[in-house]
């Protein structure tokens, strides 16, 4: 059985109104740096996964005119549910920008094909024996797939998390990397971070999904802990938590600075919430541009952000199993207890019981397998009409299951 449901949650255009504010005194740099409208938290309806996309940028000029700051950066996100429960997250970052805005657009586009490309692949692929050439495969079809007619393009971050039965703790990452988006996970109960996909950078720049070598490509595959909070993120969220390991000459890796950034995560529970985890470091986002702008009056800083968050955990993919397969499982079963034209069938009590008993089957264990078990039995009993018979056969298809 494999069932992917793919949750873009944000595409660049539409925030394309938030502006940067430029600001003719230093005092009100605060207010406006919160501005709710810069910071953008969009629900996905599930609580063990969130996104956010927003910027940063200011400016301590007074400049007569200004043109609307497009953001850039793109998330998107899928689970997969077969034998076990995946989660895939990709975070990208459209290269260059805000000097024009038919540029502007160009980069949005490219970076939401780059993401929703890379949630496509790692979603669809047998992921767990994959090597580093697999992955230059994937980075290259992604590459070639985008619209590069106007030579822009962007970083990108995209990783997979699943239930592995052969890891010591039960779940795997596999990913990878172009650029300086970075993946790393906290720790609630040990209070430990652990940068798992870093970012890499020469003094040219970040390499981009179409303009790249392959040592460029950082991959990663490793076992993850239950229970942890997981990150990917653009440069606009991490630049100020960083610390640096020269990989070769020229060239650098970036890594989450463990330092810098639990002191942001000291007053939180194992029980809080993700946007509590979100809210913390986006104040210490506004933080950093108040203390560059404070020592620089005249400078503009700031820059496009985009942060995933996911809960990792056996208990938070049951939960989005239950959610986005199990409830609209009943709903639909639900809906065809409520049709009027059972009531005109002969065995129309024996039909809607067995329905009940399905959908009690189902709720209670979520256990499609064993729902559609009862369902199928009944149905060899001739206990279902011809209608129900055929609908819950296309159910059962359009979870996986063979007919």
């Amino acid at each position: 059985m494999r069932r992917i449901i793919k949750h873009v949650i944000t595409q660049s255009s539409d925030i394309e109104d938030i502006r940067s504010e430029d600001l003719l005194t230093i005092q009100n740099i605060s207010s406006v740096l919160r501005d709710s409208s810069r910071f953008q938290s969009l629900p996905t309806g599930c609580e063990a996964l969130s996104g956010l996309v927003g910027n940063s940028h200011v400016s301590g000029r007074v400049i007569e005119s200004c043109e609307d700051k497009r953001i850039l950066d793109a998330l998107a996100s899928a689970y997969r549910f077969d034998a076990g429960v995946s989660l895939v997250l990709a975070v990208a970052d459209g290269f260059g920008g805000h000097h024009d805005i038919y540029e502007d657009c160009d980069i949005a586009m490219i970076s939401r094909q780059a993401v929703n490309a890379a949630v496509e692949s790692l979603a669809q692929c047998d992921i767990v024996d994959q090597s580093k050439n697999d992955y230059l495969r994937i980075v290259a079809n992604i590459s070639a797939d985008i619209d590069i007619t106007r030579g822009q393009s962007s970083t990108l971050a995209c990783c997979r998390v699943f239930s592995d039965p052969s890891s010591s703790t039960g779940l795997s990452i596999r990913g990878f990397s172009v650029g300086d988006c970075i993946v790393f996970y906290y720790d609630p109960e040990a209070k430990k971070i652990n940068t798992v996909l870093p970012g890499q950078r020469s003094v040219f720049g970040p390499a981009t999904i179409t303009s790249y070598r392959e040592d460029d490509v950082v991959y990663l595959a490793e076992e993850i802990p239950q229970g942890v909070i997981l990150f990917v993120c653009s440069d606009g969220v991490h630049e100020h938590l960083l610390r640096t390991e020269a990989v070769r000459e020229g060239v650098e890796q970036l890594f989450i600075d463990e330092e810098k950034i639990l002191p942001l995560f000291t007053d939180l529970s194992i029980a809080s919430n993700l946007a509590s985890y979100e809210n913390k470091i986006i104040e210490s986002v506004i933080a950093a541009v108040e203390k560059s702008l404070a020592a620089e009056p005249a400078k503009a800083v700031g820059d496009d952000l985009s942060l995933l968050t996911a809960m990792v955990s056996a208990e938070a993919f049951q939960e989005a199993h239950r959610q986005y397969v199990i409830e609209p499982l009943v709903k639909e079963i639900d809906s065809l207890i409520a049709n009027g034209w059972l009531a005109s069938c002969l065995q129309s009590r024996k039909e809607r019981n067995a329905l009940l008993n399905t959908r009690q089957q189902l709720d209670a264990t979520s256990d499609i397998r064993k729902g559609f078990g009862l369902a199928d039995a009944l149905n060899a009993q001739g206990v279902f009409s011809r209608k129900t018979s055929q609908r819950l056969q296309q159910l059962k298809s359009s979870v996986g299951l063979s007919r």
